[in-house]
């Protein structure tokens, strides 16, 4: 199976595609980049392969894989990032060719989840979240 797991986002955050109810809230990053994990299973089992800092995170890897220590299939990639939001409502939006998790501030229920529902793999989704209080909050993908 593919791995080309992140045509993955549609700019799930490029930080535009952050979109707030009313008077839109831009979220700040706190770091300029996403930490990037990429592991040589589908898993995200053991140690990372390859770890790094992206800019951002729209890919089309098409045939190949995101780095030369990474096969060109039968791979996981992980990435988090933290950002300063205002309280507010905001909508995320995602797009894999394979399966993704989103999860915010560490919680245990992911916002969405192809895993859990794997007729939505290749489909744009998105999910709403409001952000009770101005802060700094962990996205991982």
């Amino acid at each position: 199976m593919k791995r080309t797991l992140l045509t993955l986002v549609v700019a799930l955050l490029a930080f535009g595609a952050l979109a707030v109810t009313a008077a839109p809230a831009e979220a700040q990053a706190i770091s300029s980049f996403w930490n990037a994990q990429y592991y040589n299973n589908p898993n995200l089992q053991g140690n990372a392969t390859v770890s790094r800092g992206e800019n951002a995170i729209a890919f089309s890897w098409g045939l190949g894989s995101p780095d030369p220590a990474i096969p060109a299939d039968n791979w996981s990639a992980r990435f988090a990032t933290d950002v300063a939001l205002s309280a507010g409502t905001y909508r995320f939006f995602v797009l894999a060719d394979d399966n993704v998790r989103v999860t915010f501030n560490f919680s245990y229920v992911p916002l969405i989840d192809t895993f859990a529902d794997t007729s939505r793999i290749g489909q744009l989704i998105s999910a709403e979240l409001t952000v009770p209080a101005s802060g700094s909050y962990h996205i991982q993908i």
